[in-house]
């Protein structure tokens, strides 16, 4: 206990007090307090019973999170990794590798990265002790706060692990797309980046979520994709898990293979295609339009690519779509030049 004469003073998150021990001086004591960590779990379910279990390995959720803290808070040691649960549920750190943060939104308030070669999306990498958190903070208009927001991916059984954040953080955490990846400009008609609106429900999904402190004895549960929270207690871990599940879904490709009659392919050899989607008619009665690709993993989703003669059996696929409803979908195929522009004679209908 704290004598009822002692001194008390903080530094940083922890608080000391010096007793009177007589002529002898005083005594300093104190806590040390481990600052909080703030933990991201992904869960996804699959009821309609199309997907294989590698498939919803696949499956990638992006999340955008904001940390918010007073201004003159110290960031320097904030860090973010990532964990893998094991199948008895015991979430191990990866070897203490830094976790590599998608973003998908450039601007204030983001970190730096370099561009990643061949995946359209940009990777970033925070390590234990680096200033990156830091300086990415930026002043709010209140003047006392400033804050930071960035984007990550996980797939399920994912952790994404924040921590040394100090009592007074606010945080916002915000599932926004399944499966969405930055699109090649050079490719992709439809290269919209972070202004995409949240695709969740296009993907099918519905979202949970669950949150609870270290030492709390039950989890709060809610539906919807948002969470807001403070950092009020230190020594403790607060947990939020987001659960995805999959009501009705089933995922298809469209491909395309070029053939050359009386001519030969060489080194030059290039055929531009595009991807048009056509009517969607529910067995419901409704109608709507047909879904374009998303892709998943490394087979990212595009509506134009062209094919050379290094293509592997000169066929090539406009990526993963996913179906949410029973229904008639249509689409055209078109070849183009290598502006994008119809080739006469060159359309394909399919349904």
């Amino acid at each position: 206990p704290t004598p009822d004469d002692a001194d008390i003073f903080t530094i940083g998150d922890s608080s000391y007090y010096v007793a009177s021990t007589g002529s002898d001086g005083g005594i300093l004591t104190g806590t040390n307090h481990r600052k909080a960590e703030l933990d991201i779990t992904k869960l996804v379910s699959d009821s309609s019973g199309n997907l294989t279990s590698a498939d919803l390995d696949a499956e990638t959720f992006t999340y955008r999170v904001t940390l918010t803290v007073p201004l003159e808070t110290d960031c320097s040691q904030m860090a973010a990794y990532e964990f893998v649960y094991r199948a008895d549920d015991d979430p191990r750190l990866n070897g203490n590798t830094p976790f590599s943060i998608n973003g998908y939104q450039d601007g204030d308030g983001y970190i730096d990265g370099e561009n990643k070669s061949g995946a359209h999306y940009r990777s970033y990498t925070v390590k234990k002790g680096n200033s990156s958190i830091a300086d990415s903070f930026t002043v709010n208009d209140d003047g006392v706060t400033k804050s930071m927001t960035m984007d990550i991916t996980l797939n399920r059984l994912e952790v994404l692990r924040f921590t040394n954040l100090p009592s007074g953080t606010e945080y916002t955490i915000q599932e926004i797309y399944a499966n969405y990846r930055q699109a090649d400009p050079s490719r992709d008609a439809d290269a919209t980046g972070s202004d995409k609106e949240s695709n969740l429900a296009q993907q099918g999904y519905s979202t949970t979520y669950k949150t609870k402190k270290t030492d709390d004895a039950e989890a709060v549960s809610g539906t919807g994709t948002t969470i807001n929270g403070v950092i009020t207690d230190l020594d403790i871990r607060y947990y939020n898990q987001f659960t995805n599940t999959l009501s009705m879904a089933a995922d298809a490709e469209l491909k395309v293979k070029k053939e050359l009659d009386g001519l030969e392919w060489t080194d030059n050899s290039r055929y531009y295609f595009k991807l048009t989607a056509g009517t969607a008619a529910y067995i419901d009665g409704t109608t709507g339009t047909s879904p374009l690709p998303t892709g998943v993993g490394s087979n990212t989703g595009r509506t134009q690519f062209y094919i050379s003669s290094t293509t592997a059996d000169h066929t090539y696929t406009f990526g993963r779509i996913r179906f949410t409803k029973p229904g008639t979908y249509t689409y055209t195929i078109t070849e183009t030049d290598s502006s994008w522009n119809s080739v006469a004679a060159q359309v394909i209908n399919g349904v």
